[in-house]
């Protein structure tokens, strides 16, 4: 055997290649390999262990203290309680593991679970576990009672609310938790409250409740998330998120996200922004996100929806750290060159502005070609952009098509929504396009949003666009031939 082979990292790197571990194949392939020689052992092992979606082979690789069991589907458990040896066994397998994503405790019994619970020593039976996903159902909460206590940089994801519901000696386990997502499960203030006393917390996605009841005396201390980075709050309201921000502290925080059922009002997004503004956050965001969620939230008809301009963004001038700014929502945007020219002037590291991606502009209006041209041009760190372009009227172009290089080289999108185009528009708009993109970059179909299809014309619109695409693409191969 060549001296290679007996380096353990390079047999982890080929065996990595061998088969994805978590199929059939690939387990069975890697099981083989532990068995073929002692040098393949070592390394076959940790990769068939380094993940495991299922508890059931905690007892399976016991078969001598454990059966299976069948009722309306097959389980495992544990005869009776392990012994010292059958502990060191199981061990040997447990430290491999550095992942557990669990969606149910499955086909392992409650008692097995306690069983494990329960270990001769105090030393983890997970050493090197760094990595905990689960979802919450009465099942899975045993999974809290199984010594982690080991995990010191963990990225734990836990669909559940969490902290709430399990006693205070078992809080403990969360002390370095880094991350918590809970999309599907309302998280309490109360909870909230919990970890914002986790040190080491980056990332915590939550839903907010219809109301929050909890938050009733203006005498309460505030929440302070001090290393918390990034936050998803999904919310009935924009209206409930500014209610929680007003006594939330995030010192650190550079990307927020709100997902919101509703169309929020002009006062409504003001007081939001002014919020952020007084609270601090301010400082430091460089990721600003507000999204309608379009499966729960009501059609607004298009003549009762706000309009949305440079005053309702104006606020959002003061964040000068502003990377990504992204608003999807049912408004009528209105946004002339100059106004978004002076928008985006407050931003010098801007590299996304994305406004109306799916429920379009509602107007005829928008930015015009030349608008557009200039903020390509004084944006060099742009490499998205995403608005409506007002073609009326455009029917000749001063870009010379063989140009290119207008946008710098990391450029990689510009989407144009909702824009009217009229047909004799089509060949002035394809002259601009061509003349402003090179071979990296790519324009965003338009009206292909499933809001924007019941509007009058969209096929008609969106066929024009099309063309105007397909002209790009054609005078960008024979620039490239050239």
């Amino acid at each position: 055997m060549h001296h290679a082979l007996e380096i353990h990292e390079i047999l982890l790197n080929i065996f990595g290649h061998c088969y994805p571990p978590d199929t059939w194949q690939g387990a069975s392939n890697l099981a083989s390999l532990a068995r073929t020689c002692l040098i393949f052992k070592e390394p076959a092992l940790d990769i068939l262990w380094e993940e495991l979606d299922d508890l059931s082979i905690l007892a399976r690789c016991l078969p001598e203290a454990s059966h299976r069991t069948f009722a309306d589907r097959c389980y495992y458990s544990f005869d009776r309680s392990l012994t010292q040896r059958e502990w060191d066994i199981l061990r040997d397998y447990t430290r491999r593991i550095r992942s557990i994503f669990i969606e149910d405790v499955g086909t392992l019994d409650q008692e097995s679970l306690n069983r494990l619970s329960k270990p001769p020593t105090t030393e983890s039976l997970f050493p090197n576990l760094c990595d905990l996903r689960f979802q919450y159902t009465h099942k899975t909460t045993s999974l809290l009672l199984l010594p982690l206590t080991s995990i010191t940089s963990p990225h734990v994801e836990l669909s559940l609310e969490l902290l709430a519901k399990i006693s205070p000696s078992l809080r403990t386990l969360f002390i370095d938790l880094q991350v918590v997502v809970c999309h599907r499960i309302c998280l309490s203030v109360i909870t909230l409250a919990h970890l914002s006393r986790t040190p080491a917390l980056t990332q915590l996605d939550f839903r907010l409740r219809d109301t929050l009841p909890e938050q009733t005396s203006p005498t309460d201390p505030p929440l302070v998330f001090s290393n918390l980075h990034t936050s998803t709050i999904f919310s009935p309201s924009l209206g409930l998120v500014s209610r929680l921000l007003s006594r939330t502290r995030l010192p650190a925080i550079t990307k927020l996200t709100v997902g919101m059922g509703h169309c929020p009002s002009n006062q409504d997004l003001s007081s939001f922004l002014a919020i952020i503004q007084t609270s601090g956050v301010g400082q430091t965001i460089q990721d600003l996100r507000l999204i309608q969620d379009y499966s729960s939230s009501r059609k607004v008809p298009l003549k009762d929806r706000p309009l949305f301009g440079l005053e309702d963004l104006a606020p959002c001038m003061a964040f000068s750290h502003i990377r990504t700014i992204k608003f999807d929502v049912e408004y009528q945007v209105h946004m002339t060159d100059s106004q978004l020219l002076t928008l985006v002037s407050a931003w010098p590291r801007l590299e996304q502005i994305n406004i109306n991606q799916s429920r379009g502009w509602n107007t005829r209006g928008g930015v015009t070609p030349n608008g557009l041209l200039q903020l390509l041009r004084t944006k060099q760190s742009l490499y998205r952009v995403t608005l409506a372009i007002d073609t009326r009227g455009y029917t000749e172009t001063n870009i010379p098509p063989s140009h290119g290089r207008i946008l710098p080289r990391a450029f990689r999108l510009i989407g144009v929504v909702d824009s009217f185009i009229e047909a004799e528009s089509v060949p002035a708009m394809a002259a601009f396009f061509a003349g402003v993109v090179s071979p990296c970059e790519y324009l965003c179909h338009a009206w292909g949003k499933r809001a924007l299809k019941d509007s009058t014309n969209a096929d008609v619109y969106k066929d024009r666009w099309e063309d105007v695409y397909k002209r790009v693409r054609d005078a960008v191969a024979a620039r490239q031939r050239s």
